[in-house]
């Protein structure tokens, strides 16, 4: 299941996730009349929620500023409820706009690429009630209504490393790597990640996650997983071992638990080669020499 919404996640995901609206168009060559016209009906029919996007107390965004894509879950089928927007540098909040092409009941989701940098949330959920949670823990809100929702993003736990292929494996394009920093508290399902979809000779990507602190008091887990992968890449959802990364495990009983409250840097985690890996089903060498000495006798 994890890896369906590590799938679900790249999907939706900012940095890979074209304008779907554009894709739209595009396929069907419409006449700008007729994108206007449509554009136009849906803007008349589709709630709206609005609001805005703050950073901690205290936190401003530095030089060059914050980008922010705030998103929602399901995605809109026309590519609608999205909206990417500026925090300028020395400002702390920015206003946004989500409208649809229908009625659903939809989540609301959150992703800045370098806010980890600067110890605050770098993505997740939103709910009214409790702040900052998993993407996929979020408030539903009411599609038969417009809603004001302001988003508050909050102070990290941070988690920056890198991830990489297997010694000699170079990636062709396409390959999708997903690091994500889990709860570990039996009760919640909240998770944090950051991805990169690889381009012909890329052997790594280099992470960054902000984790709300105050989401997991008993800790966190980081697991790591590669999609659409050679077959030398094991498929399988890998943990790490240690506070360094260590060597990876696929069993999620012997993960590192981070404590929560600090900082983590310097994490390197490698996928296990399965080329690597001896294949059980081909009988081991065995020296005939004692069968032999035995029939002798």
């Amino acid at each position: 299941m994890e890896t369906l919404l590590d799938a679900a996640r790249f999907l939706g995901h900012q940095r890979y996730q074209g304008s779907i609206h554009t894709m739209f168009q595009v396929f069907l060559k419409p006449t700008l009349a007729l994108i206007l016209t449509f554009s136009s009906i849906l803007s008349a029919n589709a709630n709206t929620i609005i609001g805005a996007v703050s950073l901690p107390p205290g936190v401003v965004a530095p030089s060059g500023g914050l980008d922010i894509t705030i998103g929602s879950i399901p995605f809109d089928d026309f590519g609608f409820g999205r909206d990417r927007v500026r925090i300028s540098a020395g400002q702390s909040s920015a206003s946004y706009v989500l409208q649809f092409s229908d009625n659903s009941d939809r989540d609301i989701t959150f992703d800045c690429e370098d806010c980890a940098n600067i110890d605050v949330t770098s993505d997740g959920g939103w709910s009214n009630t409790q702040g900052v949670v998993g993407t996929f823990s979020g408030q539903t809100f009411s599609g038969a209504l417009d809603h004001v929702v302001n988003i508050r993003l909050e102070r990290a736990d941070t988690f920056k490393g890198t991830v990489s292929l297997p010694s000699g494996v170079i990636a062709t394009g396409g390959e999708f790597l997903f690091v994500s920093v889990r709860s570990t508290d039996p009760f919640s399902f909240d998770s944090f990640g950051d991805g990169e979809l690889l381009s012909a000779g890329q052997t790594s990507f280099e992470f960054a996650i902000g984790a709300p602190s105050d989401s997991s008091r008993s800790g966190w887990d980081i697991r790591f997983v590669c999609l659409s992968c050679a077959p030398r890449v094991e498929p399988s959802g890998h943990f790490a071992t240690t506070a360094a990364g260590g060597i990876p495990s696929l069993d999620s009983d012997s993960a590192f638990r981070f404590s929560s409250g600090l900082d983590f840097n310097g994490i390197n985690l490698t996928f296990i080669d399965n080329q690597a890996i001896p294949d059980e089903s081909e009988p081991s060498e065995i020296s005939i020499a004692p069968i032999l000495f035995l029939l002798d006798d």
